[in-house]
């Protein structure tokens, strides 16, 4: 019986090391401020194929001026799903002089496993995800540059 309780208890251990190991690996998301002419964003770079793969998910919000930024290592049809979201977003492609060149307004959460999926009509190097409105609140257009 003693045994059995040691075994049980060394198990635990090593899976409590192991999602404890696991969370300090994870990379904390850099942030940064892009604009369009004078409105100004501050932004978590999902740089990484884990922080892209999980995006806003299972956040709460975005507040007015925040948003999310995927950077990418080449310029593609990159596509986005709104699994686990619990609010809308502006979803805004961009190539890789950072030109606008797709924008999806008040795209709605999915909390199903039938989401929809949301992609631009030609290759982008970057997704801006922002507060739904956001894009025409600030006039965005196909042609806008980020900076």
């Amino acid at each position: 019986m003693i045994f059995s309780l040691l075994k049980k208890a060394r198990i635990y251990i090593l899976v409590f090391l192991f999602i404890l190991f696991c969370g300090c690996q994870q990379k904390e998301m850099a942030k940064q401020n892009v604009c369009f002419e004078n409105n100004c964003f501050t932004v978590d770079l999902a740089e990484t194929y884990g922080q892209q793969t999980k995006g806003l998910m299972n956040r709460d919000s975005l507040r007015e001026r925040e948003g999310m930024l995927f950077v990418y290592d080449r310029e593609e049809p990159h596509a986005i799903w709104m699994k686990d979201m619990k609010f809308a977003i502006d979803i805004v492609w961009l190539n890789e002089n950072k030109e606008v060149i797709f924008i999806e307004e008040n795209v709605p959460p999915c909390v199903s496993f039938n989401c929809s999926v949301y992609k631009a009509d030609s290759a982008s190097a970057y997704v801006l995800e922002l507060p739904a409105g956001t894009a025409a609140t600030i006039g965005l257009t196909k042609k806008s540059v980020m900076k």
